[in-house]
């Protein structure tokens, strides 16, 4: 569900033109991995830029939003600006995906675990658990929707 093909089928049926892709670290943002990301996008247009996700700089809304990965790796403080951040950039009705690594793995590399519990009282009300499933690295991905009225 969470690889590649997935992301351009699911780009695709949503209907969406560009993609925004966004890290704040620079040898993913630079043309290296403009060019990756391009290529893994197809056809579609990609768009790199650098940001943080705990201080966004981003302005307007998102039918989709993706974590891959990056929210284990981050500080409680941190978690809680994301959650912020993703819940002011996702549009009505959009979906926020979230790829991370099973809670075992991640206790083993020294990241903070998280299961389907954890992901939604992190995100709050806002956003409801739509589907969860394993995800290609031997993780798992789940998929929340922003509630239409929210």
């Amino acid at each position: 569900m969470a690889d590649d093909t997935w992301l351009r089928a699911r780009t695709r049926r949503a209907a969406l033109a560009r993609i925004l892709d966004v890290d704040s670290s620079m040898p993913l943002v630079g043309p290296e991995g403009h060019d990756q990301a391009q290529a893994r996008a197809g056809e579609l247009a990609v768009l790199r830029i650098l940001d943080d996700v705990t201080h966004s700089t981003l302005r307007g809304r998102f039918e989709l939003v993706i974590d891959r990965g990056c929210l284990p790796g981050l500080s409680d403080s941190q978690a809680r600006a994301q959650a912020v951040t993703v819940t002011r950039l996702l549009a009505p009705g959009g979906r926020f995906v979230l790829e991370l690594l099973d809670p075992e793995r991640a206790t083993a590399r020294g990241l903070k675990p998280y299961d389907a519990e954890s992901i939604t009282a992190w995100l709050g009300p806002t956003l409801e658990l739509e589907d969860e499933a394993p995800a290609d690295h031997g993780g798992r991905c789940y998929v929340l929707r922003r509630r239409p009225s929210e």
